[in-house]
């Protein structure tokens, strides 16, 4: 009976031991091969945006992708974060930065979190050196309301889980804009309804309703100007458009002329400083031998490029 006793504690004490001797071993490794200093390389580290002269509250967008290779065993995984700076006119935090692949905005330093990681959805995930792993951002913004240079930039960093400390550049994106005052702007609404009633076909001739559009200018230009029908056009008969009314066209004029419009060819329009009108005429038209009955509708887009 004493000697099953000893032996069981003698048992015991080896199994302790033996637990002991496994938990040293792996915070050994832990220590010997996690490199104190975070080590990448990665592909794609500066990149500039030039947008040259935009117009005020200009949206724009780009993306910053490649892959990293970890030239030192990283422990713990790790995560992204990202600061921001401005040149010329530029004063805060002007662009957006979000993660392609979860649509995670990625965190400001002083602000980290585990919302994007180095291995997507898994910043715990541990790795080998030689491996590689690919990151993709996408940055946007909106352009300054108020004329001048603007320079905003992001620089995108990784940090290493295990020491918060240890980070590295992945990437940078200057984004270099002139935000200019256009020389013209629209003062008429961009969306237009005409409405034409109830018709006969004895009605066509005098029924033509005119669309207006108004610009208001800073200074004496030129504005190319372009009418786009959605219907298909009737081939062999400038400025006539079908209808959503089989047997029924729409016919477009230029008011101070009175010529057929050439759809999808840009006309030019001598614009004086201060209030400008466009006009365009549409009419109903019977295509020949028809005689339709019910409602219709044909729309347009009109394209104005100005300075």
């Amino acid at each position: 009976m004493r000697d099953l006793t000893m032996g069981k504690f003698i048992w015991i004490i080896k199994i302790k031991r033996c637990l002991f001797i496994v938990f040293c071993s792996v915070a050994s490794q832990y220590a010997m091969s996690a490199d104190p200093i975070l080590n990448l390389t990665c592909s794609n580290p500066k990149m500039y945006l030039y947008l040259k002269e935009v117009s005020p509250l200009s949206h724009f967008q780009t993306r910053l992708a490649g892959t990293c290779k970890v030239n030192s065993f990283i422990a713990w995984g790790g995560y992204y974060t990202q600061t921001q700076e401005g040149k010329g006119n530029t004063t805060g935090r002007d662009l957006t930065v979000v993660a392609a692949v979860t649509g995670y905005p990625v965190p400001y330093e002083s602000a980290p979190s585990d919302t994007n990681c180095f291995g997507p959805g898994n910043c715990d995930a541990y790795l080998n050196a030689g491996e590689t792993f690919p990151y993709d951002f996408i940055i946007s913004g909106t352009t300054k309301s108020t004329p001048g240079l603007y320079a905003p930039a992001v620089t995108l960093y990784g940090t290493d889980k295990a020491f918060p400390g240890n980070k590295v550049v992945i990437g940078s994106v200057i984004v270099t804009y002139n935000v200019v005052q256009p020389a013209c702007s629209m003062s008429s609404a961009s969306h237009l309804s005409l409405g034409f009633g109830a018709l006969t076909s004895n009605d066509f001739a005098s029924s033509q309703q005119v669309a207006e559009i108004s610009l208001n200018c800073s200074a004496a230009t030129q504005v190319n100007v372009t009418l786009v029908p959605t219907q298909s056009a009737v081939n062999g008969s400038p400025g006539v458009s079908a209808t959503t009314l089989d047997g029924l066209s729409m016919a477009a004029t230029w008011v101070d002329s009175t010529s057929a419009v050439v759809f999808n060819t840009p006309r030019n329009f001598a614009m004086n400083k201060g209030s400008n009108l466009i006009q365009l005429g549409f009419r109903p038209k019977l295509n020949a031998g028809s005689s339709p009955v019910g409602d219709f509708s044909s729309q347009y887009t009109l394209n104005i490029v100005y300075p």
